[in-house]
């Protein structure tokens, strides 16, 4: 997920309001960087949906003693 730059995937999520013009500015403005584009509009877009169980993992870990918040982010 970082650095940003170095991220391939781009996430253009168009919304129900979102025109015409605007979504494919956009798209056009992303492929030009060389990145990946592309998901639908729903709640908890593919990016942090993936990140969800191992966030909870960490939150799981660290209540049960397992490590420290220190220890749990040092990667």
């Amino acid at each position: 997920m970082n650095p940003v730059p170095v991220m391939e995937l781009v996430e253009v999520i168009r919304g129900i309001a979102t025109d015409d013009a605007t979504y494919e500015t956009t798209r056009l403005s992303s492929h030009s960087l060389g990145k990946s584009i592309g998901a639908e509009d729903f709640p908890l877009h593919r990016q942090p949906a993936s990140c969800l169980p191992m966030i909870n993992e960490a939150i799981y870990t660290l209540y049960e003693g397992v490590g420290s918040v220190d220890a749990i982010d040092t990667p």
